[in-house]
Formats: C-alpha cells, structure tokens, sequence
C-alpha cells in the first residue's frame, strides 16, 4: 500500500463511490414494476460497476492510478451499452404505440399511456458522472507525472552540459596560466638534471 493519500486519490477513491452508489438508484420506470436499479437484486450488469468501484478503490491504495482509468473506462463502455439498449426499447414501444393510433382509438390511448409510463430515471447520472471523473483523475495525474518527469530531465541535462562548459573553461585557463609561466621563465636557467630519465610530458 502507498505511505501518503494524495488529493487525487481522495477524490478517484469518492468518485469510484459515486459511481458504485448510482447502481443502487433507479434507472428507469417500468409500468406495474415500478423503478429499476442497474443492480436489480444482483442480476443486472450493476454488479459489474460496483465489483469495477472496488477494484479503483484497490488500485489506488496500492498506487496504480493508471489502472483506474481502465476499470472506470470498462464500466463507462457496459453502461453505455445498456442504456442504448434502454432507449432502443422506448423507442420501438412509442413506434408500436403510433400503429396502434391507426388502427384504434382506445389501443391507442393505452398504448400512449404506457409508453408514457416507461422513462428514465436520475441513477444515471451519478454512474456516468463518477466513472468520467475516475478517468479524468487518473489521466490528469498521468500527464502531471510525465510533465514532471520530463522537467526533471531536462534539469539534469542543463546542469549537467553547465558543469562540463565550467570544467572546460577550467581546463583552458590551466593551459593559459602554464604557457604563460613557461614564457615568463628567465632563459638562462639551467633545466634540472635527469641523469638520462625520461620525464613525463
């Protein structure tokens, strides 16, 4: 597990509890059956969103924030499969509701009245809400990482090419002191004696 909580991981870690607590509010209305949660008593797809809330959750105690914006990604796919489902099925009950209009008067008031019973409800928007802001998190954090990283290198690289400018410009006033010395040297003294050693250039 991580030592520190950063702010990001609070709020992955609230997002993914947005997301989980939206599978247990009603989805849709369904006439005679009433609201319908994405858990519907756990044999809807909502199982697989709150077991994906858990997994962020874990993902960032043990700091893999990446991670998390696979598993909110994942849920944002299932979600979005079903709700198209959702809204296919309305449509194709307000197109039987129109041939019903044709042909009679009475079908057809019962069939406008149901289609009017079918609808969506309000636990979408916790679901989509909490699993985007997952992604946006763990995302934001990536490229806030790579940023740094990218900074810190560049650093390294500017220190590195100053200290070898200042290292050969030691080098050169060495060389210019030495010449300078050996000019200087008065020209009638004797060189020390070797004895036929060869000295070390």
């Amino acid at each position: 597990m991580i030592d520190e909580m950063k702010p990001v991981d609070w709020g992955i870690i609230g997002a993914a509890a947005v997301m989980a607590v939206g599978a247990f509010c009603p989805i849709a209305r369904v006439p005679i059956i009433g609201p319908l949660t994405y858990v519907m008593g756990g044999k809807g797809d909502g199982i697989f969103v709150v077991g994906a809330s858990m997994a962020i959750v874990l993902s960032v105690l043990f700091g893999y924030r990446r991670a998390c914006a696979l598993f909110a990604g994942g849920s944002l796919a299932l979600m979005t499969t079903f709700l198209v489902k959702i809204v296919s099925g309305l449509g194709e009950i307000q197109t039987v509701a129109a041939d019903m209009a044709k042909s009679s008067p009475i079908g057809a008031g019962l069939a406008n009245l149901a289609s009017m019973s079918f609808g969506l409800e309000w636990g979408w928007v916790p679901m989509f809400g909490g699993a985007l802001m997952v992604m946006a998190l763990a995302l934001l954090d990536q490229v806030r990482l790579a940023k740094d990283g990218a900074s810190d290198h560049d650093g390294s690289l500017h220190l590195g090419s100053s200290s070898a400018s200042f290292a050969s410009a030691d080098r050169l006033i060495a060389q210019y002191l030495e010449s300078a010395k050996a000019e200087t040297a008065p020209a009638g003294r004797a060189s020390p004696k070797t004895f036929g050693k060869r000295t070390c250039v």
